[in-house]
């Protein structure tokens, strides 16, 4: 029985492009590197943020508001605030109540700082609840705004179901936004926001706040305070 040369040839060249194949991935997996690893390099390479579970993602710190992967100094500064405003920990937590919050925090790292959070009441009414210290709550913020404490100042604001609507869209648009800026990196963010949709905490650390977002709930509480 003859053989045919080209069909015997081509046999070979696949037999040792599969070889070679096997080869290569042994090596690769024998430095260390996974599926996962590479996958992460990809991203980063291409700036952007692994999202591999939301779970994984927003990891909690025990004692601080922000996932671990909002670095220590901004759960720092944010769970200091957080705290001085009566705020709850939601990251790790299961809380049908909450619908977002922002924390505008400032640039100096003294202050001011705003914090906005809606909430379902028991009634089923959204709040809109307003926070704002005239310093971040620390000795080095005091000293420099030659304050012996901070002042806080509280408002919560019903809204609407039009404004709810309106809020939970601008949520969507600030998601979107913070996408697109997702490169800038955690460490020069200043207005992290939180959410939860489907059940599911998001956490996005905004190098700038939202523009509409933030806007909307400025336009929202001096709307507030002109009724009041």
């Amino acid at each position: 029985m003859s053989v045919n040369p080209q069909k015997s040839s081509l046999a070979k060249n696949i037999g040792l492009a599969f070889l070679v194949f096997t080869l290569a991935i042994f090596t690769f997996f024998s430095l260390g590197f996974t599926q996962g690893s590479l996958k992460q390099a990809f991203w980063r390479a291409s700036g952007h943020l692994l999202l591999d579970s939301q779970q994984q993602l927003n990891k909690p710190v025990p004692g601080f508001y922000f996932p671990e992967r909002a670095g220590a100094l901004l759960n720092k500064r944010g769970s200091e605030v957080l705290a001085r405003v009566n705020e709850p920990i939601i990251c790790g937590t299961k809380n049908s109540e909450f619908v977002c919050r922002l924390v505008n925090l400032s640039s100096t790292s003294i202050g001011p700082v705003n914090v906005y959070s809606v909430v379902i009441d028991p009634k089923h009414q959204a709040i809109l609840r307003f926070s704002h210290l005239d310093c971040e709550p620390n000795v080095y913020a005091r000293i420099q705004s030659k304050l012996k404490s901070e002042t806080l100042r509280t408002h919560a604001y019903v809204l609407t179901a039009n404004e709810l609507v309106e809020l939970n869209r601008l949520v969507d648009e600030a998601e979107g936004y913070y996408k697109s800026h997702i490169s800038t990196g955690v460490e020069l963010s200043l207005h992290p926001l939180e959410f939860q949709k489907n059940g599911e905490y998001y956490f996005y650390p905004l190098p700038e706040p939202s523009p509409l977002l933030a806007d909307r709930f400025q336009a929202l509480f001096d709307k507030y305070m002109n009724d009041h």
